[in-house]
């Protein structure tokens, strides 16, 4: 895939966390050389990135395409990479999982499931741990992520991240996630206010490249998150040399409930111009 321009959309006043850029968990490049931070801190903007969950291109697209790129996930062991707030984790288990893990590197996050697991009991499980490295000591059925490939400052930590899923399936077990989209090259963002987003895009993109998202809230203020984008052939790359194959890439899809409520016309952008992808993966 060809690397190429992007265009810059922000319109509503933006706040920053006051720790957002801070040094959140030093890692390395793929030559195991320059060290590596990850940029943006969720213990300042839990409660604001748990708002952005229930916006409709969540609910009716991101929500829609795990359930069926997770598949029937009854009686089966899960765990759930970045969990953030446990959306996610809880979706899991609502949905029939025997066991859900999740991980978050942010306590913040964590706080927030837990309080969510005290006050309607699942039977889920949460650590704060650094998907970099990460050693659980056991294996899963499957793994899920929503946003964490993404969130790799090189490729270096997009291997290491790559390497704790496929450490972490059972043989033959599968990976199934969701998350930025790595075809930016023929995009433009101005039209994603509608879903209460924005995206800002230099204007040369390679690997490692920062992007930055801007989910706005209720308020018309917006929070920035920080990712970076990588081709789809390095992402092959990562996965492929963690021992993960059988990669498939799958294009935004909304769930007919999601169109029977807000029209076609409302979704004709997001799925032409794709804001995110599925992609599902499987160990040896």
């Amino acid at each position: 895939m060809a690397e190429g321009k992007g265009a810059l959309f922000q319109s509503a006043p933006t706040y920053h966390s006051k720790k957002l850029g801070k040094s959140v968990r030093r890692g390395r490049d793929a030559t195991g050389g320059k060290e590596t931070s990850l940029a943006t801190d969720y213990d300042d903007i839990a409660e604001e990135y748990r708002e952005i969950k229930n916006e409709p291109w969540r609910l009716y697209c991101e929500e829609y395409m795990m359930r069926k790129l997770a598949s029937d996930v009854t009686a089966k062991s899960v765990l759930d990479l970045a969990c953030g707030e446990g959306h996610l984790s809880r979706r899991m288990k609502r949905w029939g999982a025997a066991r859900v893990l999740g991980v978050d590197l942010s306590q913040g996050m964590i706080d927030l499931a837990r309080r969510q697991e005290a006050e309607h009991p699942l039977g889920i499980e949460y650590e704060v741990r650094d998907v970099r490295g990460l050693d659980l000591g056991e294996t899963f059925d499957l793994v899920v992520s929503g946003w964490l490939l993404s969130y790799s400052p090189t490729k270096g930590d997009l291997l290491e991240m790559t390497q704790a899923i496929a450490g972490h399936l059972k043989p033959g077990g599968r990976y199934a996630a969701i998350d930025n989209h790595h075809d930016i090259e023929y995009r433009h963002f101005e039209q994603l206010r509608p879903y209460n987003l924005g995206k800002v895009v230099p204007e040369i993109v390679t690997d490692e490249t920062p992007v930055r998202i801007l989910p706005y809230l209720k308020s018309g203020q917006s929070f920035e998150l920080e990712v970076y984008h990588y081709s789809q052939a390095t992402y092959e790359w990562a996965l492929q040399a963690a021992g993960l194959s059988r990669i498939v890439w799958h294009r935004p899809e909304v769930a007919q409930e999601g169109i029977d409520r807000f029209g076609s016309e409302y979704w004709d952008y997001w799925i032409n111009h794709p804001f995110l992808m599925g992609l599902e993966a499987t160990r040896g």
